[in-house]
């Protein structure tokens, strides 16, 4: 709250929100902090064993960060790959994560860094994070 606020003024306001049990709305928090806290992951197939262990990793690490996702799967349609980035901007996510989504990865670079199986930074083809902000 504001320093021109008396205190007596906020500690009553406090203490009716806490009797009232008042929670922040996050769409309005969102807007003042320019982050909305959801990630946007487009895969080609959710059901696909390669994209459901990628996403399993995906959705351990951004809960704990506590981000909250969206999954679109393209079904290997160019009209989807094109427009699903085009769908998750415009609702204001933080970022993309592209899992085996080649023609999304092209357009908008080679392929991100990651943490390989022996613990080594390589270099990946098939997952890609896009940051859009923040």
């Amino acid at each position: 709250m504001a320093d021109s606020i008396p205190q007596e003024t906020k500690d009553r306001v406090f203490a009716a929100a806490r009797k009232f049990k008042y929670r922040p709305n996050f769409f309005a928090r969102s807007l003042r902090a320019q982050r909305s806290f959801t990630i946007g992951v487009i895969v080609p197939e959710v059901s696909e064993g390669y994209s459901a262990a990628v996403m399993s990793g995906v959705e351990d690490y951004l809960l704990q960060e506590g981000y909250f996702y969206l999954v679109a799967s393209h079904r290997h349609r160019v009209d989807l790959i094109d427009e699903y980035p085009r769908m998750f901007l415009e609702r204001s996510v933080d970022g993309i994560i592209a899992v085996d989504t080649t023609l999304a990865i092209k357009r908008r670079g080679a392929g991100c860094d990651g943490i390989g199986p022996s613990g080594r930074t390589r270099r990946y083809k098939q997952c890609c994070v896009l940051l859009t902000g923040g």
